[in-house]
């Protein structure tokens, strides 16, 4: 919902999007590709856009961080409100070393995970899942989801969060998981 009351979906006039793009603009995916269709003028999209970000290697200050409870894993923020001149997406890389897991946890926004290398086993809500490079997974909000690296390789995911910064993100244990 948007901040008048209506979401951004149905603000969108309907004969501001071209045919290909109709798609786009019913689905409120304009919010975010902002030459798919003519955009109404109002408070909603007069707002200042972001300026562009390029980090091309991490600053020496940037540490893993890393949990006893979370043997074998360790994590690098790359983008997030609070660090970082970037808003409404939270980005990083996951890390776990062969071997290592991710306990099972939740949180209210959705995640999505993106493969980058090795092999390992995703689980969300009691379904396991083997994935590898290349593979992409959906997270929804307050789904319980863990990792496991059974491999003998590195796992290494990147993974992102449609919100401001890292710490709008309120990880929740299971009883018995941490």
């Amino acid at each position: 919902m948007s901040a008048h009351g209506a979401s951004r979906r149905l603000a969108l006039q309907p004969d501001t999007c071209g045919a290909a793009e109709a798609d786009f603009c019913r689905y409120g995916l304009v919010v975010y590709h902002r030459t798919a269709c003519r955009l109404p003028p109002g408070p909603e999209f007069d707002m200042p856009r972001p300026r562009a970000f390029v980090r091309h290697q991490p600053p020496p200050s940037d540490e893993w961080e890393v949990c006893e409870e979370d043997p074998g894993c360790r994590w690098r923020t790359l983008t997030s409100g609070d660090r970082t001149p970037t808003e409404r997406l939270t980005t990083g890389v996951l890390e776990v070393a062969p071997g290592g897991y991710l306990r099972p946890h939740w949180h209210a926004p959705p995640e999505v995970y993106h493969v980058i290398a090795g092999r390992g086993v995703v689980t969300v809500e009691d379904t396991p899942h083997t994935v590898e490079a290349g593979a992409t997974i959906f997270i929804p909000g307050h789904a319980r989801h863990g990792i496991e690296n059974r491999s003998g390789d590195w796992f290494k995911i990147f993974y992102a969060f449609p919100v401001d910064s890292f710490a709008e993100v309120e990880y929740h244990y299971p009883a018995g998981a941490g």
